[in-house]
């Protein structure tokens, strides 16, 4: 990996920053929390499917693990999460 510059790492910490308080802002709403576990799944599902067809072509068939709906965990309420190091543990 290539050596950032003073001003790509301080590029990189701030937009690091925001992106860490976007996660904050997503996590304290429950709705807009389920629609990105909902979008998150549909992602995954894609692209073990991706990953199947492409083992298909390649003469390995479909090995991916196919990518199954699970009961989403109780969440705690709004507020910090259980552990405030991992900002994106329930993500």
């Amino acid at each position: 990996m290539p050596r950032l510059t003073e001003r790509e790492k301080r590029w990189q910490a701030e937009d690091d920053a925001n992106i860490l308080a976007q996660a904050e802002v997503i996590k304290k709403d429950e709705k807009r929390l389920n629609r990105a576990e909902t979008a998150a799944e549909r992602i995954a599902k894609e692209a073990n499917d991706r990953a199947n067809a492409m083992n298909k072509i390649a003469g390995k068939g479909g090995t991916s693990t196919p990518v199954r709906r699970t009961m989403r965990k109780k969440r705690p309420s709004p507020g910090r999460p259980a552990n405030k190091h991992n900002v994106f543990k329930r993500i």
